[in-house]
């Protein structure tokens, strides 16, 4: 599964704002289309998560779920969280939070029923 993929477009996000080399959404079809769509496909990596939330919490069944792995999606949920905060970002804030709470349960759902 892919997941938390959303993130780097926030830097380029940022470097086109503060630099004002190019408008974000970009001019061009293409790119601006690229860069609305990327918060779609943010928003589907948290929804995705669910099937496996329901797994783990209906089905008490966390087999074959890595807690490792997990863990550091979580992790890294909440260092994107951070970097959206000190940069004052609220897409990343709002995706970051979703997606930390969404790998929580994943976490703890590994742990409780592992």
């Amino acid at each position: 599964m892919v997941h938390n993929t959303l993130g780097l477009q926030h830097a380029e996000a940022r470097r086109r704002w503060t630099k004002r080399k190019e408008k974000f959404p970009h001019p061009d079809a293409f790119k601006g289309f690229l860069d609305r769509a990327i918060y779609v496909v943010g928003f589907l990596t948290i929804i995705m998560t669910i099937p496996q939330i329901v797994k783990i919490w209906a089905h008490h069944d966390a087999t074959g779920v890595s807690a490792v792995s997990w863990g550091f999606f979580l992790l890294a949920s909440l260092f994107w969280m951070t970097y959206g905060i000190a940069h004052k970002t609220k897409p990343i804030i709002i995706s970051y939070i979703c997606s930390g709470v969404v790998n929580f349960l994943v976490v703890l759902g590994v742990l409780i029923y592992g």
